[in-house]
């Protein structure tokens, strides 16, 4: 009807898919001539449909309007019908799940469970329960959806529940209250509330005023317009259900000739296990994918694992790095045996390799080289070069070529039927969405604040030029209550993301440079428009315009938490700020802080050069920077990594963390210090937090409580082990049989000596045996670090029997640097045999951590590709646009009259 009566052919952008709002048609009177309106996108953005723990279904990019909005009912009152009063309220969850699933609307139970790897084809005979587990995983992400977009929504059992007290009480008072049963009952887990039985002999009749049915939009286009010539329209009918025979027909063929691939993952966060299940997606297009957890309880022992070995036609392995360039502990032991005595299954067998690290770390996706060279070793052959996605430059660009060049690779292999699958490769991957808690700071206690200018000659991570050094540690304590109390175990992460410590006042001021009329209590609704560039390019080049895109965003929470307004100002996006520049002055030394290293260092050193800043260094730029440049040009904050330093057991509904911040300057007025590090050492009581919780099952505690371990550590890296040391506490005050545990700590004096009353105390109660410390800044003391301490003939004694049993289990947090440093002590300890066993079975755990290689921040992006990118204000449309390239510099000899002046 849009079409032929009003010549409506789609949304006004030309983008027409399965989730596109309908134009409202309005009709003043049944004299007027009915009158047709796009809703604006920012009057409602739609909500996009993802899960926290199946990150699979955003392929499926399922969405859905934020509100019910009923414009088709009548209103009589008092005998006067009127035919045009809508009403809005929100929405139930089982009301969109019952939308995207009823084969009679959207009918996505069979797409949803592809999608979790269910097989959705019954066979006769067979109880189709897989239905129920697609309607429970649905529902699940349909509400995490609307919570995450902050659009009001209630759950199906509140619902009931209110709506039952409130029936009782008009029972109760009026003695009648009709009731329409398929209404009030939800479609799920409907016998839970008494309401279910309460109601089944209910009566429904009409009570006005009341909204009732009115005429329906096909009579009243037919009272105005006449018939329509049905012809037409049949004749399309019979093809379509022609072309959907033919293609059913043939999807069943290409399902019964998919050649076996399998995917073995070894994950340890969930990371890499995320990224096996959005491959095994795309490639089950074609495919027949079948997956094997390589950490998993009986992996090592699995019979079946190696007739799929056999029969698949490409194994994919997949691996995450733990500590030092290694595989995950827990998947040790069944490589041991693949490559060891089943080694013959990958004989000639095509294989391929995708690595996940993080080049912060000295041995980058070292997990995926020692793979490679054992599958070589065992005749095996990759068809494609090993994939290394680095979490420091982003993970989804090279995931995405990677995966690219995998199919179009498996399409040149002689088997064509696997060719299908290029497209759907090529596609851009959707984004991964994990849970994401806000809540708020319930205390932070400092538990060192110095200052210190003081060097250590041989410890190589100082710089020499380093001055006013201050120190900081602290002891934050985060409320879980407000996020519905998520479990974790002492040794897990958790993510923090930091807010930049601006105050209101700058930030205003920040905001009146702008150009337009920008308010920081404004909403935007931001849009992406590229035929150059991809999203995934796109999460590389402005991850914060990625982030956000399709989405109601708050000005002052972009600024304040997302943007990071602290960062240095890159030199590519000096390039770009020169051509924005009025003054002479300004325009010059952007450019050759742009073009010359060596004076951009300068500057950084001088001032600092930070985004929160640049209108007062460059005075010319204001009114003359747009919001769309700055969410292409700006860095993200994005969130760090800590470990936790409780046990929930003990602590309750909350998490500790232990941050240490590091303040200097390099000679100049610019005081450099860690974004997050800087936010958490002076959040305040009551202050608001976001942070995810990362869980990391290889430095857990064991599951024998009786097994003897060590515990090394120095500094804040004492944080994971006070988590697992209160666990210790907890199963000694149950009467649990405990054995024996020893504590190496490091720190640098005695007054920076962390947490020294709880270590007396876990001594003092038995939970732990003894604690040896070492000061390395000690006045007046030889300088001592962990790995001389351990060499000492008092502390050999104890440890090497403990690293000889074959129950024990072995605790390091520090640097990387130390990490290998104690594997060689060890090793002198006892021998090269007991450690390998140590590490081959799991019983070594690591959580370390490695400096950043020195990129700095000169590193520009290089964009040749123009980008439109639209912002709006609710009530007011923004646009802008910009034009990225290099233009003549002026020569070095203007910075220094520039500097003169």
């Amino acid at each position: 009807m849009l079409e032929e009566r009003f010549g409506w052919k789609g949304p006004s952008d030309g983008n027409q898919g399965p989730y596109d709002y309908l134009p409202l048609v309005i009709q003043s009177s049944p004299t007027e001539k009915p009158e047709l309106f796009e809703v604006p996108l920012e009057c409602a953005p739609a909500v996009h449909i993802h899960h926290p723990e199946h990150p699979e279904l955003s392929e499926l990019n399922m969405r859905w309007y934020p509100i019910p909005a009923v414009c088709a009912l009548d209103l009589t009152v008092g005998g006067i019908v009127y035919s045009a009063v809508p009403f809005n309220g929100w929405y139930a969850n089982t009301e969109v799940l019952r939308d995207l699933t009823d084969a009679s609307r959207y009918n996505m139970l069979v797409p949803v469970a592809r999608a979790l790897g269910l097989d959705p084809d019954t066979k006769p005979g067979d109880e189709p329960l897989w239905k129920d587990e697609v309607m429970t995983v649905l529902n699940k992400a349909v509400y995490h959806s609307f919570k995450v977009s902050k659009i009001a929504m209630i759950g199906h059992h509140n619902l009931i529940d209110m709506f039952w007290e409130w029936y009782k009480d008009e029972m109760r008072h009026r003695q009648y209250c009709p009731v329409n049963f398929k209404w009030v009952i939800p479609p799920m887990s409907s016998t839970t509330n008494e309401a279910y039985l309460g109601l089944n002999k209910a009566q429904e009749y009409t009570l006005k005023p009341a909204y009732v049915f009115g005429k329906s939009f096909l009579t009243l286009e037919r009272e105005h317009f006449g018939k329509r010539d049905s012809t037409k329209s049949m004749t399309m009918f019979f093809n379509t259900v022609r072309l959907a025979i033919f293609f059913k027909r043939l999807i069943n063929l290409v399902r019964r000739r998919r050649p076996p691939v399998l995917i073995l993952y070894a994950s340890v966060t969930g990371n890499a296990a995320a990224y096996a299940s959005k491959l095994g997606s795309t490639l089950r297009a074609c495919c027949q994918v079948s997956f094997f957890d390589c950490c998993g309880t009986n992996s090592a022992g699995d019979l079946q694992i190696m007739s799929l070995i056999d029969s698949a036609t490409l194994c994919i392995f997949i691996t995450s790095t733990q500590g030092n360039g290694e595989l995950p502990s827990l998947s040790r032991k069944f490589f041991l045996n693949l490559f060891g005595k089943n080694g013959h299954a990958l004989f000639d067998k095509n294989c391929a390799v995708l690595g996940f690290g993080s080049s912060a770390y000295p041995i980058f996706c070292g997990a995926a080289a020692e793979l490679s060279r054992s599958i070589t070793e065992n005749g095996g052959r990759e068809i494609v070069p090993r994939g290394l996605c680095d979490a420091v430059k982003g993970e989804d660009l090279t995931f995405q070529s990677w995966t690219a060049t995998l199919v179009k690779k498996m399409a040149s292999m002689p088997d064509e039927r696997i060719n299908e699958a290029i497209n759907k490769a090529l596609r851009d991957t959707s984004r991964l969405r994990k849970d994401v808690f806000e809540s708020h700071i319930l205390s932070r206690i400092d538990l060192v604040d110095q200052n210190d200018d003081s060097k250590d000659s041989n410890s190589g991570d100082e710089n020499e030029s380093t001055k006013n050094v201050r120190r900081k540690t602290s002891l934050v304590k985060i409320d879980l209550d407000m996020c519905g109390n998520p479990p974790y175990q002492p040794g897990d992460h958790v993510q923090v993301y930091p807010h930049n410590t601006i105050s209101e006042t700058k930030l205003r001021t920040f905001i009146d440079h702008l150009s337009g009329e920008l308010n920081l209590d404004d909403q935007i609704y931001l849009t992406f428009e590229s035929e150059e560039v991809s999203l995934a390019e796109l999460a590389v080049t402005a991850p914060i315009l990625h982030h956000n895109i399709d989405q109601l965003v708050s000005l002052e929470s972009f600024l304040r938490t997302q943007a990071s307004m602290e960062a240095p100002i890159p030199t590519q996006s000096c390039l770009d700020l020169s051509s924005l520049a009025t003054s002479v002055k300004d325009k010059t030394l952007l450019k050759e802080l742009g073009r010359n290293k060596d004076d951009y260092d300068k500057m950084i050193s001088l001032c600092g050069m930070k985004w929160m800043d640049v209108f007062d260094i460059f005075p010319s730029l204001s009114g003359r920077v747009t919001l769309s440049f700055l969410l292409s040009s700006m860095k993200m904050n994005h969130p760090r990594s800590y470990s936790i330093a409780s046990c929930k057991t003990c602590v309750g509904s909350s998490i500790d963390l232990v941050v240490g911040s590091f303040i200097f300057s390099r000679g100049g007025s610019n005081h450099e210090v860690g974004v997050c590090s800087n936010f958490l050492t002076n959040v305040k009581e009551g202050d608001e937090i976001t942070f995810k919780i990362e869980s990391n099952p290889s430095f857990h505690y064991p599951l024998d409580p009786n097994a003897p371990l060590i515990f090394i550590c120095t500094g804040t890296g004492f944080a994971p082990i006070r988590g697992l040391l209160q666990k210790r506490s907890y199963f000694r005050s149950r009467g649990e049989k405990m054995g024996k545990a020893y504590l190496v700590f490091g720190s640098r004096t005695i007054e920076e000596g962390l947490f020294e009353d709880e270590i007396e105390n876990f001594i003092t109660e038995g939970t732990l045996t003894d604690a040896f410390k070492c000061y390395s800044r000690e006045p007046g003391k030889k300088k001592q670090y962990t790995t001389d301490i351990m060499k000492t003939e008092k502390v050999e004694q104890v440890l090497a029997p403990i690293i000889e049993n074959g129950d024990s289990h072995v605790y390091v947090c520090g640097s990387a640097h130390m990490l290998e440093m104690c594997k060689s002590v060890m090793i002198e300890m006892a021998s090269k045999f007991h450690v390998s066993k140590l590490i081959d079975e799991g019983r070594l755990h690591s959580d370390v951590f490695g400096a950043l290689k020195s990129v700095g921040s000169v590193i520009g992006r290089s964009r040749s590709a123009s980008m439109n990118v639209g912002s709006s204000v609710i009530g007011r449309s923004r646009s802008a646009s910009m034009h990225l390239g290099s233009k003549d510099l002026p020569s070095r000899g203007d910075l220094a009259a520039y500097f003169e002046t």
